[in-house]
């Protein structure tokens, strides 16, 4: 199992603000951290929306204007399934990918085009059970690798494809 040292994990999310920033200022695409979580036993969280129960994905949310990406990436952790920063360990950064809205007109934040993700793989050490908050999430479960497919089933095709996409790029650092 590999794990990147932090000083890149840190050094990527460093060019990744001038993104954000420009981002911001632009408003096409809306930049989005997600956590690729793993528990000791090898299972990966997947949460399902509160706000469009027809999508399942990992935790991400939206990484505001003047916001580190890191710090956007923990917030949204503790925001959706009230996991510590100090129950987790960030092992990497896996790269990022636009995709573009369903809708041709501008978002609910006023992004034109769609949303860039920001993928992070993540070691979890805290007790099974989560608490989620029930304004942002509806359910969650922990899932094997080989049943991520599954687990996605209900998300729109374009979502689904870049998720798995990337959780074969975290393969090397999942355990």
């Amino acid at each position: 199992m590999l794990k990147q040292p932090m000083e890149e994990i840190h050094w990527h999310a460093k060019a990744m603000e001038l993104f954000v920033k420009k981002a911001h200022e632009e408003k096409l695409y809306r930049p989005v951290a997600v956590a690729i979580i793993q528990d000791r036993e090898g299972k990966i969280l997947i949460v399902e929306s509160a706000k469009n129960k027809t999508e399942s994905n990992p935790p991400q949310g939206g990484i505001e204007e003047d916001e580190r990406i890191i710090e956007a990436l923990f917030r949204e952790i503790k925001e959706e399934v009230g996991i510590h920063k100090s129950e987790l360990e960030l092992i990497a950064y896996i790269g990022a990918r636009d995709l573009d809205s369903q809708k041709s007109k501008r978002g609910a934040r006023g992004f034109a085009l769609g949303k860039r993700y920001f993928f992070f793989c993540l070691r979890y050490r805290g007790p099974a059970k989560i608490k989620i908050q029930a304004s942002e999430v509806k359910s969650y479960r922990w899932v094997r690798l080989g049943a991520l497919k599954q687990a996605l089933a209900k998300t729109r095709r374009a979502k689904r494809l870049m998720l798995l996409e990337f959780f074969r790029r975290a393969r090397p650092y999942l355990a």
